[in-house]
Formats: C-alpha cells, structure tokens, sequence
C-alpha cells in the first residue's frame, strides 16, 4: 500500500472519492546559496514555499512511477540538496543526473494537476517597514499566504483544470517547526477561505510519503529560478526540470519582489482598520 492509499484511507476518503478529492503536498524551505540547509532558521537569505496539486488517485500513480525510478538507481529517498551537491548516491557521471531528473520531473509533469511555488528573498522582506511587517507572523507566514491565495484564486481569475474542494494538505515535517507551521496554515486559512476551500492538514516525512520528496524537487527548482531571475532578468530562459514539470503549462513559481509584498501588507492593514 501506497503512503497516500494509507492517508486516504486514515482520512476516511472513499476510494469512489479518489479521483475527485485533491491532496496538496506543501514543503517549506530556507536556503542558503543554491543549497538549503537542515531547517529552517534566519540566517537562510531566500525562503520558498511550494506545493503540488493533485487527486489521490493521480498522486498513487505518481507514487508507484517515483518508487521505480528511485529503486533502479538504488536510492532510497530523493532530496534536492543532495543531489544538486552530488552527495552520493548521487554522485553519478553528469549524463547519468541529467537522465535521472528527466525521469523524475517527467512523472511530476504527467500527473499532477497544478505546482505552486512562491520565494521571497529575505533583504527584500527586511526591508519592509517593520510596521507593515506586523501583518505577517515572519517570512515564512508571507509566503504560504502567497500560495494559498493563488489556489484560492486558482479558477477564478488563472487558466487551469476546475479543481474539487475542500483541498486536504499534507506537509513536510521538520523538527520544531510543525506547531509554527499548522499556526501559519490556520492562520492564513483564516484570512482567505471564505468559501470552504481548504479542509485538514497533516505532516509527513520524505522517508515515507514520496509526494513531500516530489514537492521538495519543485520547491529546489523553483529556488533555483527565482536565483536565476534575480541575477539576469525575469525572463530568462527556464531550466530543463522546469519545462519538463510544466508539461501541461499548470506551473506557477513566482519570486516575490518587495514592492508587491508591501503592497498587499498595507491592502491587509488598511482592510483592517475599514
């Protein structure tokens, strides 16, 4: 049985239910440099957070593809990080890591209805005012407030697949970080669903739930973007992962600037005093 078939199941979802009951895999992440480190701490210079989107049944298939890849090559769990810093097992001849990410973004892009992911890098967000920055918990809280309100927004104002409601999260667990993240979910729910869109959360591992290790490669190559935009210009050219993860042109990664974030600070602080 599958880590969804079993959460599908803990959550009571009629198997009649599973093509029509969406799960979305979140994964927070701090980085520095190209690469994140084990938590998620203030020092990181760019946060990103991301999700994928897709019915129970969609995300079994996805699971099942995932699992043979990783099994051919002998790995056991996939993380960015240490792929993208040739940590074995992933310290193979280059061809062969192309190859590998090929495979891996070709079964995120045939089978999940819809990626999200928004970065924010964090001079940008000190740089606010800190009397706007009360708006929002922290960096952290910013972000996912980004990536709820583009699904809530999803069919309403953005091209895209009709996606059955309430959405059901799963996210990605990290030591000390659970209560600070079901804090933000409730707290930007809160703010934004006026219309029953969003249902329960849980938490998962990348050892055992392998949509949190597909979430992490688009929430890495989302970073790897938004780095990218930041040094040569928003319209440089995407990288291959992306345009494989893109397939059905569901993806939506944004790097957030300053100006757009003090914007929607000061919407929120003047909606509450109205």
């Amino acid at each position: 049985m599958s880590s969804v078939e079993r959460l599908a199941e803990l959550r009571l979802v009629p198997r009649d239910q599973w093509n029509a009951r969406n799960l979305v895999v979140v994964v927070h992440k701090a980085y520095n440099s190209y690469f994140d480190e084990s938590g998620t701490h203030d020092q990181s210079d760019l946060v990103v957070v991301g999700g994928l989107i897709g019915t129970y049944q969609s995300w079994i298939g996805a699971e099942r593809e995932w699992e043979a890849i990783l099994n051919y090559k002998h790995v056991d769990v996939f993380h960015f990080t240490d792929f993208m810093a040739r940590r074995p097992p992933f310290d193979w001849p280059t061809p062969e890591r192309d190859h590998f990410m090929e495979r891996l973004t070709t079964v995120i892009g045939d089978n999940i209805s819809l990626g999200v992911a928004y970065g924010v890098f964090r001079d940008e967000y000190d740089s606010i005012p800190t009397s706007l920055r009360t708006e929002f918990q922290d960096i952290y809280h910013c972000c996912s407030y980004f990536c709820f309100d583009t699904l809530r927004k999803w069919e309403k104002h953005l091209k895209g697949p009709t996606l059955p409601r309430p959405f059901q999260f799963l996210f990605d667990r990290k030591p000390g970080f659970e209560g600070h993240a079901a804090l933000i979910y409730y707290k930007v729910i809160k703010d934004l669903d006026a219309e029953g869109i969003f249902g329960n959360m849980s938490f998962g591992s990348k050892a055992q739930d392998k949509p949190l290790q597909m979430a992490d490669l688009l929430v890495g190559a989302a970073a790897r973007q938004f780095r990218k935009q930041r040094k040569l210009g928003v319209d440089v050219s995407k990288e291959k992962s992306v345009v494989n993860m893109d397939k059905h042109g569901r993806l939506f990664l944004v790097g957030v600037r300053r100006d757009i974030i003090e914007a929607l600070m000061r919407a929120l602080q003047n909606a509450e005093q109205t």
